[in-house]
């Protein structure tokens, strides 16, 4: 969902919100605080949920107040585009969407993490490079398939290029927003479904921890650890 979020937003902001310049220079700020929110919300949601709870819970909320704003605005339930209240409004959606969107990542990433110890315990050594080089690819993938989608999108709502974003029809818009809603929606509920069957929660990892603790007082040269 981030990697078509990524390379839809300048046509969400300046074809459906229509953004004034002020408000493309205060967005950024907007973005930090809610990178703020998110570190402030992230240990407590943790201790709470856990890691994959967390996750379930965050992914699906994101979803719901970055796309929210998009629905009411089919609905013709929202201020009219580029105006104070449209913007302000999407201001406050997007902080907190963001808000629990960097929430979940920061937690998926940190579930690779409790990977490491769990592989150690299987094979005897530790894969933390491999590991977290994995997820980072899977993660510049998901980038590249999210400009591809994003593409797909573009072409189905009809979107020429070059077109101003005062001469495009609202129709194409509508059929942007909702192809795009669609698709993170899906993406949101997979990944919540998906992070449902981490099997590794806070208890298993603390006794792993102790379990390799042992071993490595045992074995400090950790020679009875390799196959």
């Amino acid at each position: 969902a981030q990697g078509i979020t990524f390379a839809l937003s300048n046509y969400l902001y300046l074809y459906i919100w229509k953004f004034t310049p002020t408000a493309l220079q205060v967005f950024p700020f907007l973005l930090f605080a809610s990178v703020i929110g998110a570190s402030l919300l992230v240990g407590p949601a943790q201790r709470r949920w856990g890691k994959a709870g967390t996750v379930i819970r965050m992914a699906p909320l994101g979803m719901v107040f970055w796309a929210g704003p998009l629905l009411l605005r089919w609905q013709g339930l929202w201020a009219e585009d580029g105006s104070t209240g449209a913007i302000a409004g999407m201001f406050a959606c997007t902080v907190l969407s963001n808000t629990f969107t960097v929430t979940g990542t920061m937690t998926l990433w940190s579930m690779v993490a409790d990977v490491v110890e769990a592989s150690e315990e299987q094979t005897g050594r530790r894969s933390e490079g491999t590991l977290s080089a994995g997820a980072f690819l899977a993660s510049k993938c998901a980038g590249g398939l999210g400009v591809f989608i994003t593409g797909l999108l573009l072409s189905f709502a009809g979107l020429e290029a070059n077109t101003p974003p005062d001469q495009v029809l609202p129709e194409v818009t509508y059929r942007l927003s909702l192809a795009y809603v669609a698709s993170i929606a899906v993406l949101a509920l997979l990944t919540a479904a998906i992070v449902r069957r981490f099997p590794i929660d806070r208890a298993a990892h603390a006794a792993r921890l102790a379990r390799l603790d042992q071993v490595a007082k045992a074995d400090p040269d950790a020679a009875g650890l390799h196959p």
